[in-house]
């Protein structure tokens, strides 16, 4: 650890990602603990659509890679779990499903899932103040 006394520039970078990690680890246990299933699954889907579209157009539909064995892994739920939801969805018309794709035809539908379930989170020890901003925080990530 010599390099990082000398060096605070490492030591601010290597602090950003070390924050940034803390900071999804949090997430992720608020999101297992007061968040429906449904909900998870739409908050990772929208996470992977992101990432998919960094080079894509802009609202046409998203095709993701993804088994549902891995999105529940993400997502913390089982693969019959998964399969429950994603067929619900598909009925509704939002998704198109196959052999380890996802196309997401909707990506609005899921984003008023994963807005809508942040609405209705009922966290103890919070102000009503701290939902708001959650909520807000949430629509400014999801450019809402």
């Amino acid at each position: 650890m010599p390099i990082l006394e000398k060096r605070a520039d490492i030591c601010l970078v290597l602090l950003r990602i070390l924050c940034q990690r803390l900071r999804q680890t949090s997430e992720q246990v608020e999101d297992v603990l007061f968040r429906h299933l449904e909900s998870r699954i739409a908050k990772a889907l929208l996470h992977l659509a992101e990432s998919a579209t960094l080079h894509g157009v802009p609202g046409s539909p998203v095709e993701l890679h993804v088994s549902q064995r891995e999105l529940g892994n993400i997502a913390g739920g089982s693969r019959e779990s998964v399969n429950k939801i994603l067929q619900s969805w598909h009925k509704a018309g939002w998704i198109e499903l196959g052999k380890g794709t996802i196309l997401i035809r909707d990506l609005g539908a899921t984003v008023r899932l994963v807005i809508a379930a942040t609405s209705r989170l009922v966290v103890p020890f919070r102000t009503p103040a701290a939902y708001i901003g959650r909520s807000w925080q949430l629509r400014r990530r999801l450019r809402c």
